[in-house]
């Protein structure tokens, strides 16, 4: 199974591919709200376009999509500590979106109680160090193999737990496989409407959704960006829903949504609306 981009809260990830096939052929897909750029990932998939921009506000995520296709990760990780995470997260793009919650930039991955019992466990398959299980009142050793080896060994001495870090390292080293596109990327760090947009492009608007956070956590404003982006060619945008007789929807898709905190099986419309080009802006 393919798995598009960064870990990111918000990510078009599930649905990424789906978005893309509709999109169509230009010399340059330019991903506007690039965040986890699951979109661009996506999108060099599809063999429709030569170049590409990423262009996010915040930019760690964009940063640590190209580092993650560099291979900087190859090598591994030190274990991330909660004050680690504190201290790092708004300097380093791994530190703030590998070891955040559900990838939200912002809380840390574990809770203080979980945090003891995560920490022994990557001390131990990870780095062969079983201090950490004695200080919880573990003795046992592990052996060799994979990482997934010795955590199912852990299994049977009742220890449970997915050793998180390591799996979100498994999946932005995959980028890897993008190195052929890497001199193709052009990242910028731009507020939306600063971002130059060559001739022959698709550009592609995964916006703050109504009712949900901001444009890097500051107000967005919605009316702004429609006016702007009104009677703009091969323009689409991602949003539950645009009341606007300036857009069209194109593409809808139901899925459960992964922004619930009291409820993981709310169903919600993924829509994708292109600006019409026959209105004036």
């Amino acid at each position: 199974m393919v798995v598009y981009g960064l870990p990111y809260m918000g990510s078009k990830n599930k649905i990424a591919p789906e978005i893309a096939a509709i999109l169509p052929s230009a010399g340059t897909f330019v991903d506007l709200f690039a965040g986890g750029c699951a979109m661009t990932h996506a999108a060099m998939k599809t063999g429709k376009y030569e170049r590409f921009i990423i262009n996010d506000i915040d930019g760690l995520p964009t940063q640590l999509f190209l580092d993650s296709i560099d291979g900087k990760f190859t090598n591994g990780v030190q274990w991330v500590s909660r004050d680690d995470f504190n201290r790092l997260k708004q300097t380093d793009g791994f530190v703030k979106f590998c070891c955040s919650f559900g990838g939200n930039g912002v809380d840390y991955l574990y809770s203080k109680e979980r945090e003891k019992y995560q920490r022994a466990l990557y001390m131990a398959v990870v780095d062969g160090d079983y201090s950490g299980l004695r200080e919880l009142g573990i003795e046992t050793t592990l052996p060799d193999g994979d990482i997934e080896t010795k955590r199912a060994a852990l299994k049977g001495c009742g220890f449970r737990g997915r050793v998180d870090v390591i799996e979100r390292l498994n999946r932005i080293n995959q980028l890897t496989e993008l190195q052929p596109y890497r001199p193709n990327i052009t990242r910028c760090c731009s507020d939306y409407s600063e971002v130059e947009i060559p001739p022959d492009s698709v550009v592609y608007c995964d916006i703050p959704y109504s009712n949900a956070r901001g444009y890097n956590r500051q107000p967005f404003n919605r009316e702004a960006f429609l006016n702007w982006a009104a009677g703009r060619e091969n323009l689409y945008i991602s949003e539950y829903d645009i009341d606007d007789e300036r857009f069209e929807l194109v593409w809808e898709k139901q899925r459960v949504s992964s922004y619930s905190a009291t409820n993981n099986g709310l169903v919600v419309t993924e829509r994708l609306y292109k600006a019409k080009t026959d209105n004036p802006k």
